[in-house]
């Protein structure tokens, strides 16, 4: 009787040690990007006809800001905007439509660089950040004459945050 206890003790631990090494044992998925969005975004996100887009991301208020757009565009696999509408929550905690960014063109879809989205044209920046205690989208704006002035060094420092960033990939809507 000692030896199929101890048997079995072994079988038992030696199936624990596979499930455990193996990865078999149940692992917590990640939340979607719809489901970790607060409530109040997920109202505004379910209201988006199809073919829609959607992202969160961090433009310097207390929490991320929800990006939406009608004009998405796929670009090596991804969903990127040139357009989109910007809406973040207030100081008072309601959520209210900040403002919107706009490119002129796909060549320069939405960046974020550190607590800011980017946008422009090739031949103009802008710069977008939240300010919630004011209710405002900050713009800093600049544009280039194409030469190495100091007038540039706006549109270079915006440049160089533009190409520092990365491509907002928003979340396709599917009705």
């Amino acid at each position: 009787m000692k030896r199929i206890l101890t048997a079995l003790f072994g079988l038992v631990l030696s199936v624990a040690l596979v499930f455990a090494f193996t990865g078999c044992q149940k692992q917590n998925e990640p939340l979607s990007p719809y489901d970790s969005a607060p409530k109040e975004y997920r109202d505004i996100i379910d209201t988006l006809p199809a073919g829609s887009a959607y992202a969160l991301v961090d433009m310097g208020g207390n929490r991320e800001a929800l990006v939406v757009t009608k004009e998405a565009f796929e670009f090596e696999g991804d969903l990127e905007a040139a357009k989109a509408e910007v809406y973040a929550f207030t100081k008072d905690g309601d959520v209210k439509k900040y403002g919107k960014l706009e490119s002129s063109t796909t060549s320069m879809p939405l960046i974020q660089y550190k607590d800011a989205v980017y946008f422009g044209t090739h031949t103009s920046l802008g710069k977008a950040k939240l300010n919630e205690n004011k209710g405002k989208l900050f713009i800093t704006e600049a544009e280039t004459d194409q030469t190495a002035t100091e007038d540039n060094e706006t549109y270079d420092a915006l440049l160089e945050e533009y190409a520092e960033g990365d491509i907002i990939v928003f979340n396709g809507i599917e009705k």
